[in-house]
């Protein structure tokens, strides 16, 4: 029997970094008998009910989009059928405070506002708006607010100072060796030079600084390979047409991501904007030379020893620089790629999985 009770709250269960943090915690949960339920605020796909029904224990759909008070009554039902230790509430704006006011009332007694990424850029005034008029109801209500980043913690609250806010990075996965040669695979000469980078083609992975950045330096023998899936797909896809870029390529999501890493010389991370950049981790604890955009974000997350290696994420000049720098010279990255390594080692699943069960337990 379960000596804790936690109602997981979500935005919705598409694929995305809050959605592998939370299949992080359950799998812990399991392995340590803690029950754990799963509130998605987004209607539930049958692929999805599929997948978490095999690492949680009850999964409720309780779309909140445009109906509030059904929301409301709703998400009641559950936390007194449940009767919950912690509740816990991951998403990226203020619009988990409804459900942790609601906890609150309910009075469960330990109730976590879960910050994963930056307030929202791309938000309408509107949203915008609410969005911020619901900040109070999240201090009055949260027990913990928890923050995956120095940075998301500045935006989403400001100047705002409490002892209610924590740091709690989301953990680096434990990487299998990779189980093919994507090189061969692609048709890449072993010898050549190859970009890589691996994210979610949107806006705010600023991919184009990469192909702006390789037309620039004009060796057209050097190879880059994008990996991932998004919206800006196509749009990516006619840029590189338009510049002439014979040697790009697009791949899906690389699982395990080694097979990427194996791949490359240099893995480029020019993101505008991030919560906290688990992949920039994860290239690190892989001996991959990382040149990264100078975002608060990343700089966390990067060893100090990378940070001369960082460039403004519009500054396609300077990231070209770079590049042909760690190409003509690789040797000048080995003291950097060992210091790096030592640095992700703090972002282990264990280390992450202490702090979280600590704030369960309220210890």
């Amino acid at each position: 029997m379960s000596d804790l009770r936690v109602l997981h709250v979500i935005g919705g269960l598409s694929p995305g970094g809050i959605q592998s943090f939370l299949k992080f915690l359950l799998k812990k949960s399991l392995d340590e008998n803690i029950e754990c339920d799963v509130c998605s605020m987004s209607p539930i796909s049958g692929a999805q009910q599929l997948e978490y029904s095999k690492i949680s224990a009850n999964l409720f759909e309780c779309p909140i989009r445009n109906n509030y008070i059904r929301f409301g009554i709703e998400f009641t039902r559950i936390l007194r059928a449940g009767n919950y230790d912690v509740v816990h509430v991951h998403r990226s704006s203020h619009v988990m405070g409804i459900p942790l006011f609601l906890s609150k009332r309910a009075k469960v007694p330990i109730r976590i506002a879960h910050y994963q990424n930056v307030a929202g850029r791309s938000q309408s005034l509107v949203r915008k708006s609410i969005n911020l008029l619901l900040r109070p109801l999240v201090m009055h209500s949260a027990t913990q607010i928890v923050c995956v980043s120095q940075a998301v913690c500045k935006t989403q609250f400001s100047r705002l100072i409490s002892d209610k806010f924590t740091i709690i990075n989301n953990p680096a996965r434990e990487i299998p060796a990779k189980t093919s040669n994507l090189r061969a695979q692609l048709g890449i000469p072993s010898n050549a030079f190859v970009i890589g980078n691996a994210a979610r083609f949107s806006e705010a992975k600023n991919q184009e600084l990469i192909l702006n950045s390789i037309c620039l330096f004009g060796d057209r023998s050097d190879h880059c390979i994008l990996a991932g899936e998004g919206p800006r797909l196509t749009e990516l896809k006619r840029g590189a047409s338009r510049l002439a870029l014979m040697n790009v390529h697009f791949i899906t999501w690389q699982d395990p991501i080694s097979n990427l890493f194996d791949a490359i010389d240099v893995f480029v991370f020019p993101s505008l904007w991030e919560g906290f950049p688990l992949t920039l981790v994860e290239a690190q604890s892989q001996r991959v030379v990382c040149l990264a955009s100078n975002i608060e974000s990343n700089l966390e997350a990067l060893s100090p020893s990378y940070h001369k290696w960082t460039y403004p994420p519009g500054d396609y000049e300077r990231l070209t620089e770079l590049i042909m720098s760690a190409k003509r010279d690789r040797s000048q990255f080995v003291p950097i790629i060992e210091e790096a390594l030592t640095f992700s080692e703090q972002f282990s699943e264990r280390n992450v999985w202490s702090k979280v069960r600590s704030l369960w337990y309220g210890s």
